[in-house]
């Protein structure tokens, strides 16, 4: 059978003897396409998909050209999560008739006229690819006008075609609406989430820019209802209070104003007992543009040690300035990454001041030389450690390596792969698993170390056991037993606790409310962004509103994180595993260490199907054999 490539020449082919053995195996020469310049409109939609995104993206480069106009008052209004409508309304320049047609033409810019420019970028935006991306895969409207006593430009466009040019009345100014995002390019509007997940992702966005620019005044309407109108303010804690709501003034802390050569950061911070489960909560602006960035992120952590539970991340605001040409702002075509000239400086800097926030007591601040390498006395003091190491059994690093729990304490059923423990929380702890027999558990007492272990010795050997991650699996099995049986019991709060979530935690509540309810937690709207917490689970006790405070939003955050699409069966298990995890590791900490329950704890521990170690992994206890004792005294 003769087989024709689509596209070739059929006396070319005949020619060629290109013949097909089956209808599935074609041998021979295939048709390459010639190459062509791509029409404008679908260069436009290309480009789209890396400035479009979702309405929140489309919302951020319309505020982005707002602040760049010099715009004092920006009001936004959405409806249906932005994808039926997405409004922007300012104050700023404006754009004659000229600007305004030449505005959606690609690669059109008044923000940067040469390659030097791109060396010290202080514009929000700059690469002139937003309005015609936005409007070629929206119906999209502008206008715009310079001059008060003039009339505006009106300018229509939909998917990416002009409908229209008229003149409009219209104070100084720009407004543009953009409907119906996607409408023509449906494999890209199928991946937009639901109506509240999309509106969280355009209020995080609204946040981002009013803390970035208390100065300017933000009106926002969300399905015609007034969310926020904030007037600018000198002072950034009160538009953290606007966002973050009042009651966090109380514990905000003022971060030391630290600067390093030409580098400064300010900001403030919650304490490490209020961090929440995911970066979110931490908000960073360099040269007043948001940024998330790892190096950042990772001098937040560090400058955070020894206040917060791994698995957390500190609430901070940090607002840093540096020269334009120390960074680069040009490495993402939406602009959410960046690139450091001096980047361990620039962590130094925020760890710097964060350490001197968080400590307790006033010290010098240390630089970068003595911070980032060892004096020459200390590097000596290192060489001669690591060669006495080499040849000494006795020193710390190989005394370390041996002395390493017996592999019978670790068989791979009992090896479990969980998350992340929880922050503290007080009261007391019914684990679930009821009557314990009174069994011999086979381990004799020997004491306590620093109150915090319980020394045991058996036939083998010592035992070395932590017994709140002995709690913490015994109250996780219970739990696990609870939920599966519906006997869980909740306790109702005498004063209902209420809470104010943004968007992203509404919306993860939302989709997780079964979830919640199953675990002994009671929660409802209390209108507008305020909820109002009604029980929790008995097991954990909790008195202090702060604490209980502490929970839900914990909570909130691991279900965030654990699930991305609850309606699923094997997902919401597994977001309900996490939760599980959290109150377990939550209730048990809150325990009393005292040695005299010390062997009934034991007993009831090795009632659990998985005894030596907790839901997250950590090990509820430790095994040094005889032997492996003996061989530190040859």
């Amino acid at each position: 059978m003769l087989f024709l490539c689509r596209g070739a020449d059929t006396d070319y082919a005949n020619s060629r003897n290109l013949y097909c053995l089956s209808e599935r195996a074609i041998l021979g020469w295939a048709y390459m396409p010639r190459i062509a310049i791509l029409p404008d409109i679908l260069a436009s939609q290309v480009a789209a998909g890396e400035v479009v995104e979702r309405p929140s993206s489309v919302l951020k480069e319309l505020i982005e050209n707002s602040l760049d106009a010099g715009s004092t008052h920006i009001e936004v209004e959405v409806r249906k999560g932005g994808v039926a409508l997405l409004k922007v309304l300012d104050n700023g320049h404006g754009m004659n008739r000229e600007n305004t047609l030449l505005s959606i033409e690609r690669h059109a810019t008044s923000k940067l006229a040469s390659s030097e420019g791109l060396k010290s970028i202080m514009t929000h935006g700059f690469r002139g690819e937003a309005l015609p991306s936005i409007a070629s895969v929206a119906r999209f409207r502008m206008v715009s006008n310079d001059d008060p006593s003039s009339a505006a430009t009106e300018l229509v466009v939909e998917g990416g075609k002009v409908l229209g040019v008229n003149e409009v009345a219209r104070a100084q100014g720009t407004t543009i609406e953009v409907k119906d995002i996607f409408y023509n390019v449906p494999a890209r509007r199928k991946f937009l989430k639901s109506e509240s997940t999309e509106y969280a992702h355009i209020e995080h966005v609204i946040k981002l820019s009013a803390l970035g620019n208390a100065n300017v005044r933000y009106t926002f309407k969300n399905n015609g209802r007034v969310v926020w109108d904030m007037k600018p303010t000198p002072d950034r804690r009160t538009r953290i209070a606007d966002l973050a709501g009042y009651s966090v003034m109380e514990s905000l802390r003022e971060v030391e104003h630290y600067t390093f050569n030409d580098l400064s950061v300010e900001g403030y911070l919650l304490p490490g007992r209020l961090a929440r489960g995911s970066s979110r909560s931490q908000t960073v602006f360099i040269n007043g543009r948001p940024i998330d960035d790892k190096v950042i992120r990772g001098a937040i952590r560090e400058g955070f040690h020894g206040h917060i539970q791994a698995g957390q991340f500190p609430v901070v605001w940090l607002w840093v300035t540096m020269p334009p040409e120390l960074i680069d702002v040009n490495v993402h075509p939406a602009k959410r990454e960046v690139r450091f000239a001096r980047p361990s400086e620039v962590k130094h800097m925020i760890m710097e001041a964060i350490g001197l926030t968080l400590s307790p007591k006033k010290r010098d601040p240390i630089d970068p030389p003595q911070y980032l390498q060892p004096l020459p006395e200390a590097r000596e003091a290192v060489e001669i450690g690591a060669q006495v190491g080499a040849s000494s059994p006795t020193h710390p690093a190989s005394v370390k390596a041996d002395f390493q729990g017996s592999a019978q304490w670790s068989t791979p059923e009992q090896q479990e792969i969980g998350l992340a423990e929880s922050p503290n929380s007080s009261g007391n702890l019914d684990s679930g698993l009821g009557t314990v027999d009174p069994v011999d558990p086979g381990f004799a007492l020997i004491g306590e170390l620093k109150g915090k272990y319980w020394l045991m010795e058996d036939e083998a050997g010592m035992v070395v056991m932590d017994p709140k991650a002995a709690r913490a699996r015994i109250t996780y099995e219970g739990l696990k037993k609870a939920v599966r049986e519906n006997t869980l019991s909740s306790q109702s709060l005498l004063l209902p606790l209420l809470l104010e979530l943004d968007g992203h935690d509404q919306a993860t509540l939302k989709h997780h409310l079964p979830t919640m309810h199953e675990l002994g937690i009671e929660i409802t709207s209390f209108g507008g962004n305020t909820f109002q917490v009604q029980s929790l689970p008995s097991l954990l006790g909790i008195s202090e509103s702060g604490d209980a405070e502490n929970f839900v939003l914990g909570v909130i955050d691991k279900l965030e994180a654990t699930s991305s699409s609850p309606r699923s069966a094997q997902a919401r298990e597994l977001a309900l595993e996490g939760v599980l995890v959290q109150v377990a590791s939550q209730a048990a900490i809150t325990q009393s260490t005292d040695s005299q329950f010390a062997l009934a704890l034991v007993a009831e521990l090795m009632l659990c199907d998985l005894p030596y170690c907790t839901a997250t992994g950590k090990p509820t206890m430790t095994h040094y054999s005889l032997s492996e004792i003996g061989k530190k005294f040859t």
